[in-house]
C-alpha cells in the first residue's frame, strides 16, 4: 500500500491532541491537504459541496479513483463497480476524476507550458487526443448546435414543460369570462352580453383550486416520485400526464364541482413538474452553461403564457375549447418526456454507476468527460452526505472519504422527512426557500387578480 494510505490510517487511529499533532508533523502532505480543506470552509462553510475535490491532494486523488474502480473502498457495491468497469477502462477513469479536480490537469495535446504536474500521475496517458481536446473547447461555447443531441433533447423537454406550465394558468383566464354562465349548475348571469358571477367564493375556489393543491400536494409529492419511484425522467412523465387528463376533463366538466376536482387534479401535476423540470435541467446542464440555461424556466413560461393568450382568442367564444387547449403542450412534454435519458446523479445516488456513464457519455460526447463528470457527482455527493451525517471535523471527512459504507449508510438514511428538515435546517436552503417564497408570492398575487377580474385585464 502506498504512503499516503499509510497517512490516512495514522491519521484515522490518532484518537489524542499530542498523537494528532505528530500525525501532522509526520506526514507534510495530508497536513497541507486538511490545512486546504479548513482554509475552504473558513470562507464558506458549504464550499466543499460547491467544489468536493478543492482540498484533495492529487496524488491521493489518483489512488482514490483506482480504489474505487477496483471496489477496494470499505463496502462498495460490487457488482454495480464490475457493470462500470465493462463500459470503462481504469486508466480512463482516473483521468476524468484528475480533470474533475483540475480542468487543466491533463496536457492539452502536449502543451507542456500551459501543463500542470498534477498529470504526470498518469505518464503516457496525460495528455488529450483530439476528440478530447475538441470536446472540452466546444463545452465552453454556449452555443446549442455544439451540444449533443440527447442534452439538446433535454433542454428542450424542459423548455415545453415551462410552456405547459404557462399555457395552463393563460387559459383560465379566458375561459373566467364565460364559464360561470355556460356551465350546467352556472354561478353567474348575464347582463347586457357580460358574465356577472354571483357566487363568487365558487369561481375564487376553481381558480385557487390548482395552485392550492400544486402547493399542498404537487411540489411535496414530487420528491417521493423522484426518490422512491420512478427517478426525474418518470416524476415529469407522471406530472406530465396529470395534466393532460386534468386538461381534457375540464373541457368535459358538466357541473362545477366536477370542473373543481379537474383543477385540482391539474395542480397536482402543475406542482410536481414545477419542481422536477429546473432540477433535471440543472443536473444535466454543462457547468459553464448551466445559469444561462437555467433562465430558459421563466422564459419560457412567459412564452407558454403568450401562448394560452393567442389560444384565448382563437377560441373566442368557447370557454370549454380554451380551458382544454393546455392539453397540446401537454401531451407533447409528455410524449418528449418518454424519449429522454434518466439525470445521471439520480443515477449516481442509487449507485447505478453504469447508467450513470453511459447517460453521461451520451450527454457529453466523449468518455472523458463522462468519467470526470461521474467522478465530480459522486464525490459531490459524498461530501453531501457526510456534512449531513454531521461531519465537522475536516480531519474526519478526510480520513472517510475511503471508507464507502459510511456513505451507503446516509444515503439509505436520507429520507423524505429528513430532507424536509433540511430544507430549513441548513442555512442556504433556508435563505433560498425564504426568497423564493416571496419573489413567487408576489407573482401569483397579480395572477390571482388576473384570474378573479378577468375584465380589467381584457379592458371588457
Amino acid at each position: 500500500m502506498s504512503s499516503e494510505s499509510e497517512h490516512v490510517r495514522a491519521l484515522s487511529n490518532s484518537t489524542t491532541v499530542t498523537e494528532r499533532s505528530g500525525s501532522r508533523k509526520a506526514f507534510t502532505g495530508m497536513h497541507q491537504e486538511e490545512r486546504r480543506y479548513e482554509q475552504k470552509m473558513e470562507f464558506d462553510h458549504l464550499g466543499p459541496v460547491n467544489d468536493p475535490l478543492v482540498s484533495r491532494d492529487p496524488f491521493l486523488l489518483r489512488e482514490d479513483a483506482a480504489l474505487f474502480y477496483d471496489c477496494a473502498l470499505e463496502g462498495q457495491p460490487e457488482e454495480q463497480i464490475a457493470a462500470l468497469r465493462r463500459v470503462v477502462t481504469k486508466a480512463m477513469f482516473i483521468r476524468g476524476a484528475i480533470l474533475a479536480q483540475d480542468p487543466n490537469g491533463l496536457d492539452p495535446q502536449g502543451d507542456s507550458d500551459s501543463f500542470r504536474p498534477a498529470s504526470s500521475l498518469l505518464e503516457s496517458d496525460s495528455s488529450l487526443d483530439d476528440v478530447e481536446f475538441k470536446a472540452l473547447e466546444l463545452e465552453k461555447k454556449a452555443r446549442l448546435r455544439d451540444q449533443t443531441k440527447p442534452l439538446n433533447l433535454i433542454l428542450l423537454t424542459c423548455c415545453v414543460g415551462a410552456i405547459v406550465q404557462g399555457w395552463t394558468q393563460a387559459s383560465m383566464t379566458g375561459a373566467n369570462l364565460n364559464w360561470p354562465c355556460e356551465l350546467p349548475g352556472s354561478i353567474g348571469v348575464r347582463t347586457d352580453g357580460t358574465c356577472n358571477t354571483q357566487r363568487k367564493w365558487i369561481f375564487n375556489a376553481i381558480n385557487a383550486a390548482i395552485y392550492f393543491s400544486a402547493c399542498t400536494i404537487g411540489v411535496w409529492l414530487s420528491d417521493i416520485l423522484n426518490d422512491k419511484f420512478w427517478g426525474r425522467r418518470g416524476a415529469l412523465i407522471t406530472a406530465g400526464t396529470c395534466t393532460f387528463v386534468a386538461s381534457v376533463w375540464s373541457g368535459y366538466c358538466r357541473t362545477w364541482p366536477e370542473l373543481l376536482i379537474a383543477r385540482l387534479l391539474l395542480g397536482v401535476g402543475y406542482g410536481a413538474k414545477a419542481s422536477v423540470v429546473t432540477i433535471f435541467e440543472a443536473e444535466v446542464s454543462p457547468g459553464a452553461r448551466r445559469g444561462r440555461l437555467l433562465v430558459s424556466w421563466q422564459v419560457f413560461t412567459a412564452t407558454g403564457i403568450f401562448l394560452g393568450a393567442s389560444a384565448n382568442l382563437i377560441f373566442l367564444n368557447n370557454w370549454r375549447l380554451q380551458i382544454a387547449s393546455s392539453f397540446i403542450p401537454s401531451i407533447t412534454f409528455v410524449t418528449l418526456a418518454w424519449a429522454c435519458s434518466e439525470s445521471p446523479r439520480w443515477l449516481i445516488k442509487k449507485e447505478r454507476y453504469k447508467e450513470a456513464f453511459q447517460v453521461l457519455r451520451d450527454l457529453r460526447g466523449t468518455e472523458l468527460q463522462a468519467a470526470r463528470d461521474l467522478y465530480y457527482i459522486y464525490a459531490q455527493l459524498r461530501v453531501e452526505m457526510s456534512m449531513f451525517a454531521g461531519e465537522t471535523s475536516a480531519r474526519q471527512r478526510l480520513v472517510n472519504w475511503r471508507v464507502y459504507w459510511t456513505y451507503s449508510l446516509e444515503l439509505a438514511r436520507s429520507s423524505y422527512i429528513l430532507r424536509v428538515r433540511q430544507l430549513f435546517s441548513i442555512v442556504r436552503n433556508r435563505r433560498a426557500a425564504l426568497a423564493s417564497a416571496v419573489v413567487m408570492a408576489s407573482q401569483y398575487v397579480q395572477r390571482s387578480l388576473q384570474h378573479t377580474y378577468p375584465d380589467v385585464y381584457t379592458g371588457s
